[in-house]
């Protein structure tokens, strides 16, 4: 059954061209946050959700023109899944192959992973074609398809997004950065969680008794 239509996480509101670009980098804290300022306020991002934002917009784009990015393993990943994930998993090659996400049936619940979304670069596919197979089975068994191909899209891209706790060098805070300004921004992730979070200056110097 092919995949529907639909865009989950919507358009939202854009900070300002070239807003992401403009800040001024200061430093990661746990891992997870990167604290940035403007002129007037300190600008918190969580880094996973911000990258993962642009991980489903990349994704998003290539499923709907069905000219996705792809990078092909040297080596292809085996994977083994049960009767029904395997089931799901083979009725929807097809639509996959239009996220860049290129799976062989080798039999059985045997599936091999030949390409993966760009976006999925020097990550491994397996855990994540695991995910979507059982997303794939559970949707086939409540019958409720219509926004099939966002979940699975989401899916996808928080398993190739940064995590949190991963340590950035400023050259990859300043790409991120810069991909945050490239696409039609929404200020949360597909999940629904804000990327990012505003402190004005001026909150600041009421509390430290400065106003």
């Amino acid at each position: 059954m092919p995949f529907g239509k639909g865009d989950h996480a919507g358009k939202g509101d854009h900070a300002g061209k070239g807003f992401f670009s403009s800040l001024t980098y200061l430093g990661q804290v746990r891992g997870t946050y990167l604290v940035c300022h403007s002129r007037d306020s300190l600008v918190v991002i969580d880094q996973h959700a911000a990258h993962e934002r642009i991980a489903y917009k990349q994704l998003r784009d290539g499923f709907d023109s069905s000219a996705p990015a792809t990078q092909q393993l040297l080596f292809p990943e085996t994977i083994e899944l049960a009767p029904a994930e395997a089931k799901a998993l083979e009725g929807h090659l097809e639509d996959l192959a239009r996220t860049g996400l290129y799976i062989e049936p080798f039999g059985g619940g045997t599936f091999l992973i030949t390409e993966l979304p760009a976006v999925m670069a020097g990550r491994s596919g397996k855990a994540m074609v695991e995910d979507i197979a059982d997303e794939l089975a559970a949707r086939e068994r409540s019958k409720s398809l219509d926004d099939e191909v966002d979940r699975v899209l989401m899916r996808m891209a928080c398993h190739s997004a940064v995590r949190a706790g991963e340590r950035l060098d400023e050259r990859e805070v300043r790409e991120l950065l810069a991909k945050m300004d490239s696409i039609d921004f929404a200020v949360t992730c597909p999940h629904g969680r804000p990327v990012y979070t505003t402190i004005e200056l001026s909150e600041i110097e009421k509390r430290m008794g400065r106003t």
